[in-house]
């Protein structure tokens, strides 16, 4: 009799140890599963903020004039060169006209970001 009370109880004691197992086991397969989603949130947002700091910078770039526009600051040369020939007086109003015709022609050659932005510049 104290035999088979023994090997009862010890089979609770086994039947329990196993659920508390499996417990364990589940809790440790939701917690990966969790820190696996939480690193892809992480990449996730490293890229974005990548993202966003390169578009800043590029937007600085671009407001600071750094850029690739070397057209724009050609044709910024110009507008002050004809400028400074129209304050100058009427003799130079046969090469402003040339100045002019010229720069109607790399105005037509520019894309319309740059003649926007050179817009705004005037």
């Amino acid at each position: 009799m104290k035999l088979q009370e023994e090997r009862i109880l010890m089979r609770r004691q086994k039947q329990d140890d196993r659920s508390v197992y499996e417990l364990k086991r589940k809790q440790e397969i939701d917690i990966d599963e969790l820190k696996q989603k939480i690193d892809e949130q992480q990449e996730e947002t490293d890229y974005y903020k990548s993202k966003v700091d390169k578009l800043e910078q590029d937007n600085s770039r671009l407001k600071t004039g750094k850029g690739d526009n070397k057209r724009v600051r050609e044709l910024e040369n110009e507008i002050e060169m004809l400028k400074t020939q129209s304050r100058d007086g009427g003799s130079s109003s046969i090469q402003a006209t040339a100045g002019n015709l010229d720069l109607r022609n790399v105005k037509k050659q520019l894309s319309n970001d740059e003649t926007i932005q050179l817009q705004r510049e005037l």
